[in-house]
């Protein structure tokens, strides 16, 4: 507290572990001055010293000063977002650590354009559904290359609005047939389970199973074609009422 006070690195001495590692952390950011930093010995408090130092001074060079490449790129990164700057992250060598500096940019500053600058396709893709489904917009399911992936999206684009029509974008059947029961759950609609494809054993069965407990309209479970699931389907019922 005192070299905090007098912000006095020399006092730090007097302390020792990470107590002082913490302590020329902290005076280091507060003086914006990297040179405290080298007294670090702890190689993670060092990287998050001159990061802290680089942010202070909004000097991303002395990121530089960092000898670990990824920790270096780690604090073009860090920067890269704070700043909201994604210009920083040009200076990241390493390809996937640069893709991960546009995502975390692109998440802080809520700007999905710079989604494209990333060249990994399933983080490209993650980046485009965290958009997708923070906004409910169709259009960044749209931009998703992997066909899983946009049928994920899509699903819970459908879930998210209650809107049956997206399910029919889905191409995987087992992702169509998951989002018709979604809907048919958040709508309290057993009709919708009749919208599945009998591919999964039992997928009617499971919807309209838990429809009825949602619900609790044993009616309901007269519809499931399993037996022992329809008795499941009532005794559950009855509990719930």
């Amino acid at each position: 507290a005192l070299a905090r006070s007098k912000q006095d690195p020399s006092i730090c001495e007097k302390t020792t572990g990470y107590t002082k590692e913490i302590c020329y952390l902290e005076i280091a950011g507060n003086k914006k001055d990297p040179t405290i930093c080298g007294k670090i010995q702890d190689q993670d408090y060092k990287k998050a010293c001159y990061t802290a130092v680089a942010i202070a001074k909004q000097d991303p060079a002395i990121c530089e000063k960092i000898q670990d490449q990824k920790e270096k790129d780690g604090c073009y990164t860090e920067f890269a977002a704070t700043e909201q700057d994604p210009l920083i992250c040009e200076k990241i060598q390493d390809k996937t650590s640069r893709d991960e500096c546009y995502l975390q940019v692109s998440l802080t500053m809520q700007n999905p354009t710079l989604c494209q600058k990333i060249q990994e396709q399933k983080l490209r893709d993650d980046c485009y559904m965290t958009f997708a489904t923070s906004r409910a917009n169709l259009s960044f399911c749209e931009k998703i290359q992997t066909q899983d992936s946009r049928d994920g999206c899509y699903r819970q684009i459908a879930a998210a609005k209650g809107n049956i029509q997206i399910c029919e974008k889905i191409q995987s059947q087992i992702i169509k047939n998951s989002c018709y029961e979604c809907i048919a759950i958040i709508k309290q609609d057993p009709s919708i389970c009749e919208k599945i494809q009998i591919q999964i054993p039992d997928a009617k069965d499971i919807c309209y199973f838990d429809v009825a407990i949602i619900k609790k309209d044993p009616s309901i479970c007269e519809k499931i074609q399993h037996p022992v699931a329809k008795a499941n389907c009532h005794s559950e019922v009855a509990k719930a009422k």
